[in-house]
């Protein structure tokens, strides 16, 4: 089956949701795999079985990714002190700078190279909507050397890849994707 087929049956935002899912991880998904799955919880299984995620307690990437977020915009602003809160508009740490500069400069400062801020339509991209991005996008790069995947971290990589996407939020991991999720 090619994703030319799977484009047609699954609709493009679940192709592109596999897509994210794959850069994400860094891992392949078949056609075959990919139709069969019908909630988030099985994508957390099929995605835990390729990377061998533990059952071990991980770290909590939405901390981890605060954490990360703001000691770039701290070494980017030369302001060691800043203060970064969730509702905080990313407008606001680039003021005064070439937008397209300050994100590559905080890029090479965290080492989450490619990062972008979202943008986002008829709002304001906040330090939240970045923080979800982050996890959506660059999960694996916020994991150290020595850390492993683990079931949690997947399940994190699986929702936020699927909130990024379609901007659904309220959900299950057992909601079916094209039926409780809408995902078309």
């Amino acid at each position: 089956m090619s994703r030319t087929f799977c484009l047609k049956t699954m609709g493009l935002d679940a192709v592109e949701i596999v897509i994210l899912w794959e850069d994400t991880f860094g891992i392949s998904l078949s056609d075959s795999e990919v139709v069969e799955l019908q909630t988030p919880q099985q994508a957390i299984n099929l995605i835990s079985t390729k990377l061998c995620a533990s059952d071990a307690h991980s770290f909590c990437p939405t901390m981890r990714a605060f954490n990360v977020f703001r000691s770039g915009v701290r070494e980017v602003t030369g302001d060691g002190h800043l203060i970064v809160r969730l509702s905080d508009p990313l407008r606001n740490f680039s003021e005064g700078r070439k937008k397209k500069e300050f994100w590559n400069e905080f890029s090479h400062a965290t080492g989450v190279e490619g990062f972008r801020p979202p943008s986002i339509l008829f709002q304001r991209a906040t330090v939240r909507d970045a923080i979800e991005l982050l996890i959506a996008r660059h999960l694996k790069r916020l994991l150290k050397p020595s850390e492993a995947w683990t079931r949690s971290l997947v399940r994190f990589g699986v929702r936020y890849g699927v909130i990024d996407i379609v901007g659904v939020r309220d959900f299950s991991d057992d909601d079916r994707f094209i039926e409780e999720i809408g995902i078309a």
